[in-house]
């Protein structure tokens, strides 16, 4: 709380989270193992990428410049717009056992994801190589996943 106490004057997103944040309806705690692999292939991995799809959301006409710190595609009218700001917001979703896949932003998968990719419970299924780490695997999952989102606003391919 004291980072954003103390310099928030030099934030590049004037969002406190600790002023809107409200309690979590229903807390899913199998999240909580997504958090870093989740935050590392969707920001930290390509920084840059990101910054331009927020910037090309942020600088499109219809954007509401005076609606407050989080805009949803539900805030927007605009069709393109809205859609832009989905795919900026798209959970990843991951292959499973069987030629299967899992919507992240499903919470009731979100258990089992965790046991078979972060856990290794699938470890027999194919998904990844014996001698990989299936964290790192997941990671570059949801980096391609987002950097594809992320080039389709770029360009203005969403459709």
């Amino acid at each position: 709380r004291d980072l954003y106490a103390k310099h928030f004057d030099r934030f590049v997103d004037k969002v406190d989270p600790w002023k809107i944040a409200t309690p979590v309806e229903n807390p899913n705690r199998a999240m909580r193992a997504f958090i870093a692999p989740m935050f590392r292939g969707i920001a930290l991995d390509q920084p840059e990428l990101l910054e331009e799809a927020w910037s090309t959301i942020t600088q499109h006409p219809s954007y509401p410049k005076d609606a407050g710190p989080l805009v949803t595609a539900g805030d927007v009218k605009d069709p393109e717009l809205a859609e832009m700001i989905r795919r900026f917001d798209a959970m990843p979703i991951v292959p499973g056992p069987d030629g299967t896949t899992e919507d992240l932003s499903d919470p009731t998968v979100l258990e089992k994801v965790k046991r078979g990719w972060l856990r290794r419970g699938w470890a027999d299924d194919g998904l990844w190589p014996s001698e990989a780490d299936p964290s790192e695997i997941f990671r570059r999952l949801v980096r391609r996943q987002a950097a594809e989102n992320y080039r389709a606003i770029i360009d203005g391919d969403v459709g």
